[in-house]
């Protein structure tokens, strides 16, 4: 079992597809588009990270007088916020390079945060069961949202909110949890999105839950083998009679992948592609 896209969508409210994220790594080198970006040019350590405690401390009581000071404040805002969540490091900080896709904030929607997101907590994953980090960062808390969904010794009842709702984060805040040492197949609830119509926006994520696609985030790349948590989308009885194949040696390293793979794996539009994804795994996968 892994945490799929279609996981990722309703827990968090975000999807997986749309434009890629740009990002400037270069930016906090340019001190006039920091000024353009936040109004303030923010004290920057560690090349070009800003402390999230910096940015919460100089704009929490910042005056709004022009539409400019608005937008200002509102990247400051949505800096800090992925600096906590999408983001997060163990230093507290988040990088300057996360402005660019901020710069007008009427298209952000447009973005997609969801696999920048999921390849960064893949990434992480790697790094720390490779001893290469010593925690985890990134949207580590989706780990416990997507247990509380998944694994039935969680209570199954919340005083918080509709026990249905989308995304199913709001269900889960505040929580309280017990961890357990062992847990058995009849204690996995393999797919808590039953009801969830399929024609629902967050829904269109879990297209991707039987692909192999390529997540991309600014920090990382990351191959999402749909084949490895095949339990959470084929019925169990077919599930348990299938052996996944092993990744090709293509897939165990991102990065020597060329332009031309990048451009034919990259996940880019919601119609075509998703129909025709489907299509080739299940020729190229199951035959």
């Amino acid at each position: 079992m892994t945490i799929t896209p279609g996981d990722f969508s309703l827990l968090t409210g975000l999807r997986v597809g749309g434009d890629s994220l740009r990002v400037d790594p270069r930016l906090w080198e340019r001190v006039g588009a920091l000024e353009w970006f936040l109004g303030k040019v923010p004290p920057l350590h560690s090349r070009g990270h800003v402390d999230v405690a910096w940015l919460s401390k100089t704009f929490m009581k910042a005056e709004i007088l022009t539409h400019v000071s608005v937008e200002q404040l509102t990247r400051a805002f949505l800096l800090y916020l992925l600096g906590q969540t999408l983001f997060a490091n163990k230093d507290g900080s988040v990088h300057a390079q996360f402005l660019a896709p901020l710069q007008h904030l009427e298209a952000i929607r447009e973005f997609d945060w969801g696999s920048s997101t999921l390849a960064t907590l893949y990434g992480n994953f790697g790094a720390c069961s490779r001893d290469k980090k010593p925690i985890l960062s990134g949207h580590y808390r989706i780990l416990e949202l997507w247990a509380f969904e998944h694994l039935l010794q969680f209570p199954s009842e919340t005083k918080h909110g509709d026990v249905d709702c989308i995304p199913r984060y709001e269900r889960w805040f505040p929580y309280s949890y017990v961890v357990a040492d062992l847990i058995l197949v009849l204690q996995v609830r393999f797919d808590p999105w039953g009801g969830v119509p399929e024609d629902a926006p967050l829904a269109r994520s879990r297209k991707l839950d039987c692909t192999r696609s390529l997540l991309e985030g600014p920090f990382c790349r990351a191959w999402y083998l749909g084949d490895r948590g095949a339990s959470q989308w084929r019925p169990r009885a077919e599930v348990l009679q299938f052996v996944p194949p092993s990744p090709p040696a293509s897939m165990r390293s991102t990065s020597s992948m060329s332009k031309e793979d990048l451009k034919n794996a990259r996940i880019r539009d919601w119609a075509g592609l998703l129909s025709k994804r489907k299509t080739t795994w299940s020729t190229a996968v199951f035959s």
